[in-house]
């Protein structure tokens, strides 16, 4: 949502989108892809990062010891209309 209120920003301001300023957000929520321009985001497997947390939850409620541990998950990069490309030259 804060992406989606920085495109609204940078319109108050007069800047285009994404001809002057770039902006990309971050959890691909359902109002990304209808925003304008579309919103360019990250999107994340909430729902595996929920399960674990909920898990590791359980088991410290249960008096269980829980180890820290780094988890690395999967993401993937929506590329919409908020974003301009790069050229290479």
């Amino acid at each position: 949502m804060l992406a989606v209120g920085a495109l609204a920003a940078a319109r108050e301001r007069g800047f285009r989108v994404p001809e002057d300023v770039s902006v990309a957000g971050f959890d691909d929520i359902d109002f990304a892809a209808f925003s304008n321009p579309p919103l360019t985001t990250v999107r994340v497997p909430a729902s595996q990062m929920g399960k674990m947390a909920v898990e590791m939850l359980v088991a410290m409620i249960e008096g269980n010891s829980v180890e820290v541990r780094q988890v690395t998950l999967d993401t993937e990069l929506i590329v919409r209309g908020s974003c301009r490309r790069l050229d290479k030259n």
